[in-house]
């Protein structure tokens, strides 16, 4: 190596060995201080797994330095119970810094005393901050920094293999320098090596280099730590000798050597030369294009964050003038930077945290203010005052309009099982079946996949059961593509057992041999799972292990794994960890009618992906403490600079609230401080991005207090499964009806002066999941572990992440932005065109005249409930005075060639002639339903408001509301809906769209109804006060065990406990009837 000069290493994508440091070439110990380097001290910087610390132990070695490392000190004072190790542990117990005054009088204690002024010190990972560096450089002379090098790509690897032996302090690895055998069982993981973490750690220490760095202008030297550790050993001792040599020199002549030059290198990329200083602060800590792109976006100088209004090149010559024509800097004064808020991570720049090699991998700076912004704002008022409080940190993601090309790998279970009918129940409950099994309708939904995708997509297809098989290799969805997945996809036959690890390896293995090249390396990849069961074939170490060590072996693959698991005889925990470790979804099917709804929600997720792995680093400001771990269920790591926790995914318009409970100090200045720093880093195409802001705010929002309770609910949701699997169903019970209570408390304070209901249905409607479904799934054992469990988990995984899995739960309607929405409606179009599946048990059996009409797809379709329209829709009101007007005829031609006048359903009155598909119709009744403010309502494109299975007739096809392209859902703000009779038509114009009105005796799969589609519904509001006056109130309804409405209940009714009775005397006739007080679902 030629001293001075930056090192450009070959990487091959080997793993380097780690050896230990008696290993190789090490010098013999010496007894006495090299002269030459008494009192001198050298600083030494490299990231997690550079090295650093061995090859400070070998130089230490060599001449004979004193080795200062303030991490071993601290732990190894805190071992001993000293006062000061006391006083440290007490912070990095909590996960945060050591306070810089602490580091600092221990280092400067240190430095002070006689061996290192005799023998002189290696600085072994300090300075960490520009704070640090600034103190560091006013106490003593630091001849310089010599700083390891290597790709995060490379180091990631070196430390996912690290093995530590607590007894003695030995590192192994575990390909590459396997242990002894009689010591493996004691060996442990190193603190932090696990990739999640350890790539924390890089990110961490990039942004601290950009910092402290500068500090050191014209004194750093780069050393290439990808080579061998005998390598890089000799030539950090040839660099030390050859400053030695040069200072002696000097000292001799006068004249001064030849030092080894040192470029200052740019403090955002490490790679080109800080040949630009910018104005008016003047620090010199750049190159070009990264200046230029930070005056662009930031505007901040990258050392002290001053304005910058512009960059200057620097031009050196003469006698400033290195060896290679490189200019050798005098160090620079400081500026006086900011606190740690700019030693942690650049949040205008990015980028440039990883491999900053130009020979690896191109890492250009970007600006992510399109993307993301970060909001943080207290749950509650906390006032000046201070004291404890939940904190709501929110990633507010923007949309887009367009997406991005994606991979797709769909996994498809063939075993035996998948052989089974896939039934479904009608809507009066009863168990029916088109023929068709499980793998049929599973191979309809894939079909969907892979329609909705274009031409610059690709997907591929894994086929499993004992053993898994690729049957489609990446393809582009070209018109050619699909039909050879559609091949692939027939010619699938179930059979076998369940090998649930080797179709997720295949899917695996498929995308990322797919992800070579620069045309597909930053593309957005997800594995899709469906499994009808439970693995009879599992990998000795667990499915999480595996899925972990592959990831580990191929830092650079990142991909989504969702998981959809069909009927009852499920895994759903081991779903659920999957999905979690593999940021993605968990869905429940628990029978083939929402196979379509899950999937199309699905695809609409991943492809309206921003990015697929997104951490939220966490760090305190200004006295402020954590007291507890984050709410949500995230996974949350414990840093020495505060925390770092996984969101998993973001979607494109979705926000993601993240709950973290502070304690504030109180404010005595009476200007807002900051209390929290929150960095948001995500991968994009290829390069990582981020945002960030400071947390001052000390007054609530709605906004957070919503995210307050959906993170109360999660984290109160997933401890319930748990419990409950432990048998400890009672309390799951109890904390789940508490929780009720709570979400209660928060619709009613969100109430106004006057106590009306909430007109946020965003609360009301969570409070709608978990006062139904949620509760339920925990009423009794056997519900429970049924499907109570296997819903659960998917429910709350949903909420977790803020993103739509299906139509059913209220809650989770609220959750995709715009472009989610049009890729949904999308889907949904693609689903419900396609053409039905064979059934298999008819398949070459039936004849032409015997066989059953092909399935409509529709069934496998779901929606959820509703029949009534949104008190804003409107009508056209033909005349108010034309009582006895027939619906056809000259009269009715003139009067519909008038505009008429458009009323508010809310509005309308018996007697009111209406528009109707055919012409005109009279209002005989006009019906007022009751209902609950959490059930939300659809809103066609027209403008139309409707629950959302209320059948609507679109293009002259009946289909419900939730299956209609371009819907979005909306609350129940005023708590109540309405419907008609009329005396004609029965086909009602709303808001430009025809919908079917009660008793309108139509039949077919959509619009039959065995109550509210005949005259049953008639008789039964006659029967209710306000007949006559036609305008009924209705509050509820009677249902048998089928769920089937047999009544209707109105106002007049005394109490439940009346009508209750009265249900028991009408048992005479129909002992499975009961009251129900919950509003009508049709």
């Amino acid at each position: 190596m030629t001293s001075g000069a930056s090192t450009t290493p070959v990487l091959t994508g080997d793993v380097q060995i780690i050896r230990s440091v008696d290993e190789g070439f090490c010098p013999p110990l010496r007894t006495t201080a090299d002269p030459r380097f008494k009192g001198m001290i050298f600083a030494v910087m490299g990231p997690p797994a550079s090295g650093k610390g061995t090859q400070c132990k070998r130089l230490a070695v060599k001449y004979d330095f004193v080795h200062l490392s303030t991490g071993d000190v601290f732990r190894d004072l805190a071992k001993r119970g000293t006062e000061l190790g006391l006083r440290a542990k007490e912070f990095m117990d909590k996960g945060c810094f050591v306070p810089d005054e602490m580091v600092l009088s221990l280092v400067k204690d240190r430095l002070g005393q006689a061996d290192v002024k005799e023998r002189g010190c290696l600085l072994d990972g300090f300075p960490r901050t520009a704070d640090q560096a600034e103190a560091l450089l006013k106490e003593v002379k630091v001849e310089g920094v010599i700083l390891l090098r290597a790709p995060d790509k490379t180091l990631v690897l070196r430390a996912t293999d690290r093995r530590i032996d607590p007894a003695t302090g030995d590192i192994f690895h575990l390909k590459y320098l396997p242990p002894p055998k009689d010591i493996e069982a004691r060996l442990v993981c190193r603190d932090r090596d696990d990739e999640h973490s350890f790539k924390q750690r890089l990110e961490v220490f990039h942004g601290q280099c950009r910092r402290v760095l500068p500090m050191f202008s014209g004194s750093v030297w780069q050393m290439d730590a990808t080579l061998e550790p005998d390598a890089v050993f000799k030539n950090m001792a040839g660099l030390l000798d050859k400053i030695m040599e040069a200072k002696m020199a000097k000292n001799s002549s006068g004249n001064g050597g030849a030092m080894p030059a040192a470029s200052p290198s740019c403090s955002i990329c490490f790679d080109e030369p800080a040949n630009f200083l910018v104005i008016p602060c003047g620090h010199q800590c750049g190159c070009e294009e990264c200046l230029t792109a930070v005056q662009k976006h930031s505007g901040r100088c990258p050392i002290c964050r001053a304005s910058v209004t512009a960059i200057q090149r620097v031009f050196r010559c003469g006698r400033d003038s290195g060896e290679n024509g490189e200019a050798t800097l005098s160090k620079q004064v400081p500026a006086k930077t900011h606190p740690d808020i700019q030693d942690k991570l650049d949040t205008k720049v990015s980028g440039q945290a990883g491999d900053g090699w130009s020979d690896d991998e191109t890492d250009d700076v970007q600006s992510t203010l399109e993307d993301a912004k970060l909001v943080i704002v207290p749950c509650d008022d906390i006032g000046d005052a201070g004291g404890e409080v939940n904190v709501v940190v929110s990633a507010e993601i923007f949309d887009k309009a367009t997406r991005s090309p994606v991979d797709i790998c769909c996994v498809v279970d063939v075993s035996g099982s998948m052989s089974a009918e896939a039934k479904y129940e009608d809507e009066q409950g009863n168990l029916k079946s088109d023929g068709l099994t499980v793998l049929d309708i599973v191979k309809h939904a894939v079909k969907a996949v892979l329609y909705a995708l274009k031409e610059a997509d690709r997907l591929s297809l894994v086929a499993f059961n004992e053993k898994a098989s690729t049957v489609l290799e990446l393809t582009q969805m070209t018109e050619e593509g699909q039909k050879k997945a559609i091949a692939a996809l027939e010619a699938m036959i179930p059979g076998g057992q369940t090998n649930i690890w080797a179709g997720v390896l295949a899917a695996m293995d498929s995308l990322r041999s797919g992800a070579q090249g620069p045309d597909f390396s930053a593309r957005q990849q997800a594995v899709l799972l469906l499994t009808d069961g439970q693995p009879n074939v599992v990998p000795p170490r667990g499915h999480l292990a595996e899925l972990r060590d592959y990831r580990d072996s191929h830092p650079g693959f990142s991909f989504q794994l969702n998981t959809f698991g069909f009927g009852y005889n499920l895994d759903s925990d081991l779903l659920l960890q999957l999905a979690s470790e593999g940021n993605g979804t968990y869905a429940f099917i628990p029978d083939a009618v929402i196979v379509g709804t899950v999937f199309v929600n699905s695809v609409a997720n991943v492809l309206s992906t921003l990015s697929q792995s997104a951490t939220l680093n966490l760090m305190l400001r200004n006295g402020a403490e954590f007291t507890g771990p984050v709410l949500g269920g995230f996974p949350s790591l414990e840093e020495s600079w505060g925390r770092a926790v996984s969101l998993g995914a973001l979607q494109y318009g979705q926000s993601r609230e993240l709950v973290v409970p502070l304690r504030l100090p109180p404010n005595t200045s009476g200007q807002l401080k900051p209390y929290l720093e929150a960095v948001l880093t995500y991968p994009k195409a290829g390069r990582n991005s981020s945002a960030a802001a400071e947390g001052t705010a000390r007054t609530s929002s709605s906004d957070a207090k919503l995210g307050a309770a959906r993170a109360d609910a999660v984290t109160v949701g997933y401890a319930a499964i748990a419990a409950a699997a432990d048998g400890k169903g009672k309390s799951a019970q109890e904390a789940v009806a508490a929780l009720c209570s709570r979400l209660a408390e928060a619709v009613s304070a969100t109430g106004d002066a006057s106590g009306e209901a909430a007109v946020d249905g965003r609360l009301t409607a969570l409070q709608a999941d978990v006062a139904g479904r949620m509760s339920k799934a925990l009423n009794g054992k056997e519900r429970f572990n049924r499907w109570g469990k296997h819903y659960l988990r998917a429910l709350m995984r949903s909420h977790q992440l803020q993103v739509c899995t299906n139509f059913m739960d209220t809650g989770l309607q609220l959750y995709g932005g715009s472009l989610f929405r049009t890729l949904r409606g999308e889907g949904d179009q693609i689903f419900l065109s396609l053409p039905p599946p064979v059934p298999h048990s008819k398949m070459g059996r039936e004849t032409a005249r015997s066989r059953s009409p092909s399935p409509k797809m529709t069934t496998y379709y779901a929606g959820a409930g509703g029949g009534c329209f949104g008190p804003s829709s409107t009508v056209c009101v033909v005349s108010r005075s034309l009582r006895q007007l027939q619906g056809t005829g000259p009269l009715v031609e003139a009067l519909l060639g008038l505009a008429g006048s458009r009323l508010p359903v809310s509005e309308v009155r018996a007697g009111d002639v209406l528009r109707v598909a055919d012409g005109i119709a009279r209002v005989r009744c006009v019906a007022r339903i009751h209902r609950d403010p959490a059930q939300l309502l659809v809103t066609l494109p027209e403008g139309l408001t409707i629950t959302r299975q209320h059948p609507v007739r679109i293009d002259g096809v009946w289909m419900r509301p939730c299956n209609v392209p371009g819907r979005c859902y909306v609350p129940t703000a005023s708590g109540m809906v309405y419907n008609f009779v009329l005396d004609r038509c029965h086909v009602l114009v709303v808001d430009g769209v025809e919908c079917a009105t009660w008793g309108h005796g139509l039949q077919g799969n959509v619009i039959g109804h065995p109550f509210f589609g005949t005259d049953r519904v008639v008789h039964g509001l006659s029967s209710l006060e306000g007949w006559e006056d036609g305008r009924v109130t209705i509050t509820g309804s009677i249902r048998d065990d089928n769920d089937e409405v047999v009544a209707l209940l109105g106002p007049s009714t005394p109490t439940l406990e009346t009508m209750s009775h009265k249900s028991r005397s009408l048992s005479k006739f129909s002992p499975l009837l009961r009251v129900a007080a919950s509003p009508i679902l049709f």
